[in-house]
């Protein structure tokens, strides 16, 4: 195993070289692998202008959980071949984004809270955390419950 401090020193050791050279055709590999073709070049400046689009069209910043989320838009990437995403005529109900009709369900259209895929899990995530932090408070009073019950004094 090659050191890490010992890569100052000069002249470098055969097996330092060694290393450094698996370590350089490992980066030409994933370029190689990740390097995009002008197509998906495109694609990705297409994707990246409809998320810069996004996030610049939020009429009132919140920072939510909706607005401020791990998770990328759906329909911001185009498939192969596609250079224009169609635009919906239906909004969600929560980040506004025009979808086309039939991404809702016919009873979120009837009451009007429609929300796209990614609010969706968004929220199911709110409501896991929700879920887990009743847990631990219900775990925690069951607790403390057992604590005041329990005799210290008595060995048995």
């Amino acid at each position: 195993m090659v050191s890490h401090g010992k890569w100052g020193d000069r002249p470098l050791s055969e097996e330092q070289i060694e290393y450094a050279k698996v370590d350089v055709f490992s980066l030409f590999m994933l370029y190689e692998k990740f390097n995009p073709d002008n197509e998906d070049m495109r694609r990705l400046v297409i994707s990246s202008d409809l998320y810069v689009d996004l996030k610049r069209s939020i009429p009132v910043r919140d920072y939510s959980e909706y607005e401020d989320n791990a998770y990328l838009p759906i329909n911001i990437i185009p498939d192969k071949g596609i250079t224009v995403l169609p635009t919906g005529s239906t909004a969600c109900t929560t980040c506004s984004r025009l979808f086309p009709r039939d991404e809702f369900s016919k009873i979120e259209l009837n009451k009007r809270t429609q929300k796209c895929r990614t609010c969706k899990k968004v929220k199911l995530d709110i409501n896991v955390q929700a879920n887990r932090e009743d847990n631990w408070a219900r775990a925690a009073e069951k607790y403390d419950r057992c604590a005041v019950n329990y005799d210290y004094d008595d060995p048995y």
